[in-house]
C-alpha cells in the first residue's frame, strides 16, 4: 500500500463489513493490497510489534471487495500477507478473526496458522507478548473473535470448552461485588443456570441432525465483558456450537440458525418463566435480568450483538430473522407493562 491508497483502503473496508468493525480499521499504516488494474479489490492491514521473545506479526483487517469474492484473490493476499510479515523478521503470526467468519479463518489455516487459546497464546509469546496483543488490537473487545497464531494447535473437546465458558463468565459476574450490590450471588446462579440450559438446547438441537458438532469459546472480548462485570452488565465472552466440517454452503447456515433458534427458544422460555414466578424472588429477578438482556443482544442487528446467535439467523433467513426479531421485541414489551 502506498501513501496515496489509505483513503482507498479505508473506504472499502466500511464498504466491506457494513458495521462497527470497519469503523476500528482506523488509518492503516501499513497493508498488502490486491489490485485489479487500478483499483483496489483487497486489503490486508498489517502491524509489527516486539516483545522480548522476538517480534509479533499481526494481520490486524484483512477483506475483499464483495463484487470479486470467491475469486481466489483472497487466498493469495492473505499468504501474501503473512510471508511479508515473515520476511520482515517475525518468529510469528497472529491474527483475530470472527468464529463465523468461515471464510476467513479457512484462509489462514491454509496459510499455516492455527487457532490458540489464550494460555497458549502465553506460553507461546509470554507476558510481553501477549500485554501488546491485548493493548494494541482490537481483541480486547472483539466479541467472538478467535485468536490465530502460526503455531501447532492443540484441540480441547466440547466438555472442556463448556466448562471454561462458564467458568470464564462467572468470574466476569463476580467482579459485580466490587459495586457492593446484594444481588450479586442470585446473579450469578442465573447465570449459570442461563448458559448451562442454553447450551444444552443448542446441543440437543445438533443431535438431531447428521453432522457431528462441537462446543467452542471464543476468546475475544474479555476485557469488555470484565469491565461491564463490574457493573452487574452481562456482556458473556461468547461460545457456541459448530459442526465440525464447518463451511460457508447454505446447508450449514440452515444448521447453525437451528441451533441459534434453539437456544433463543430457551431464553424465551426462562424470560417467561422468571416473570411470572414468585415477584419478591431474587433468584428469579435476576434470571429475567440475565436472560433478557441475552434477548435483546440477539435482536441487535449490528457487530458486536449479532455474535450471539442473531447473526446466524440472519444469515440464513431475513423473515426468520424479523419473525424473531418482532416475537422479542413484543414479550419484552408485554411483560414489562
Amino acid at each position: 500500500m502506498e501513501a496515496k491508497d489509505k483513503g482507498k483502503v479505508i473506504m472499502l473496508a466500511l464498504r466491506t463489513f457494513h458495521s462497527l468493525e470497519g469503523v476500528f480499521i482506523g488509518n492503516p499504516k501499513d497493508a498488502i493490497v490486491a489490485c485489479d488494474g487500478e483499483k483496489i479489490v483487497g486489503a490486508a492491514t498489517l502491524n509489527i510489534y516486539s516483545y522480548k521473545k522476538g517480534t509479533l506479526g499481526y494481520v490486524d483487517y484483512a477483506f475483499i471487495d464483495p463484487n470479486v469474492q470467491n475469486a481466489g484473490i483472497g487466498k493469495k493476499m492473505y499468504a501474501e500477507a503473512i510471508q511479508e510479515l515473515k520476511s520482515r523478521g517475525c518468529n510469528e503470526v497472529a491474527a483475530v478473526v470472527r468464529s463465523d467468519n468461515v471464510q476467513s479463518f479457512h484462509l489462514f489455516e491454509k496459510n499455516g496458522m492455527n487457532r490458540c487459546s489464550l494460555l497458549q497464546g502465553y506460553r507461546i509469546l509470554g507476558f510481553g507478548g501477549m500485554v501488546k496483543l491485548l493493548l494494541f488490537t482490537p481483541y480486547w473487545a472483539a466479541a467472538c473473535g478467535d485468536f490465530y497464531l502460526t503455531h501447532s494447535d492443540s484441540k480441547r473437546g466440547s466438555i472442556s470448552q463448556i466448562l471454561w465458558y462458564i467458568w470464564i463468565n462467572v468470574a466476569f459476574m463476580m467482579l459485580g461485588i466490587i459495586t457492593g450490590k446484594s444481588s450479586i450471588f442470585s446473579y450469578m446462579l442465573a447465570g449459570i443456570c442461563t448458559m448451562s440450559l442454553t447450551i444444552a438446547a443448542g446441543g440437543i438441537a445438533g443431535l438431531f441432525t447428521k453432522e457431528r458438532w462441537t462446543f467452542r469459546l471464543s476468546t475475544g472480548g474479555g476485557l469488555l465483558s470484565a469491565i461491564l462485570g463490574i457493573f452487574q452488565t452481562f456482556f458473556p465472552v461468547v461460545g457456541k456450537w459448530y459442526p465440525e466440517q464447518f463451511n460457508k454452503s447454505k446447508g450449514q447456515k440452515r444448521l447453525l440458525a437451528v441451533s441459534a433458534l434453539s437456544e433463543w427458544y430457551m431464553l424465551l422460555l426462562l424470560y417467561v418463566i422468571a416473570n411470572i414466578g414468585l415477584k419478591d424472588s431474587a433468584f428469579l429477578s435476576s434470571l429475567s435480568r440475565v436472560a433478557g438482556t441475552l434477548l435483546v443482544y440477539r435482536i441487535i442487528p449490528t457487530y458486536p450483538f449479532n455474535e450471539y446467535g442473531g447473526g446466524r439467523v440472519y444469515r440464513y433467513s431475513k423473515m426468520i430473522y424479523l419473525i424473531q426479531f418482532v416475537i422479542t421485541l413484543f414479550l419484552l414489551m408485554w411483560i414489562r407493562s
